[in-house]
This record gives C-alpha cells, sequence and structure tokens, in this order.
C-alpha cells in the first residue's frame, strides 16, 4: 500500500525520506527503494547547501538508531552525492559508522600523494 502511494507522489523529498527512514530503521535499507530515493534526494539537492544539509541532519538523527551495516550503507549513500573529505568526517562524527572514516582515510591518503608530489616535483 505504501509503495503505491510512493508512486503517485513520485519525486516528494517528505515522502521520499519518510519513506526511506522507516526502511532503515526496521532495517530494510537495502532494499532498492530506501537507498535509491535517499540518493535522489541528496542528488537533488547537492547545490543548495541548506536543503542539503537540513536532508543530512534529518538522516543522521535516524540512521544513528540503526545498525552498523545500515549505517554504512546510508553512509556511503551520502558520500557518494557530494565526496569530499570534510562531508566524510562529518558523516563519521554523526553515524560513527566504519564507511565514512575508511572514505575519511581514501582522502587523506589522497590528498597526502598530491601534496608528496608537489614537495618532489617542486610545484
Amino acid at each position: 500500500q505504501l509503495t503505491r502511494l510512493l508512486e503517485s507522489y513520485q519525486s516528494n523529498p517528505a515522502l521520499d525520506l519518510l519513506s526511506a527512514a522507516v526502511r532503515l530503521l526496521l532495517g530494510e535499507y537495502a532494499h532498492p527503494d530506501a537507498s535509491g530515493r535517499v540518493k535522489f534526494q541528496l542528488s537533488r539537492t547537492v547545490h543548495s547547501q541548506e536543503k542539503f544539509s537540513a536532508i543530512r541532519q534529518f538522516l543522521y538523527r535516524v540512521g544513528v538508531q540503526t545498525n552498523q551495516q545500515n549505517r554504512a550503507q546510508l553512509a556511503k549513500d551520502i558520500i557518494d552525492c557530494a565526496p569530499t573529505r570534510e562531508l566524510a568526517l562529518e558523516v563519521h562524527c554523526n553515524l560513527a559508522d566504519v564507511e565514512s572514516m575508511h572514505r575519511y582515510i581514501d582522502f587523506i591518503g589522497t590528498d597526502l600523494s598530491s601534496l608528496r608530489r608537489s614537495i618532489e616535483y617542486g610545484f
């Protein structure tokens, strides 16, 4: 029933995020519908810092109440929409998951490699 309602109101940010939050809390975030709705809404707001931040804050409040596997998938979805070292750290501080920490370390490794090349070649 809920799926049919959501299909009739496609792209509604509130309904998409509520649906994803329910699946997240039920431990069903791996369902393509949940993750897909989150990624879609994040990608729509990535250029509006205020809206992007509001959605992230909502997802953090819900995500912190779920298991580590769902938190890791949620972290991946958030970071994939705007992959930066700062966002990876923010996600980790809010969700305390493994995925965002791995991504943060990857960003640091890339930054250190660039710095090393700059020093090596005098740029």
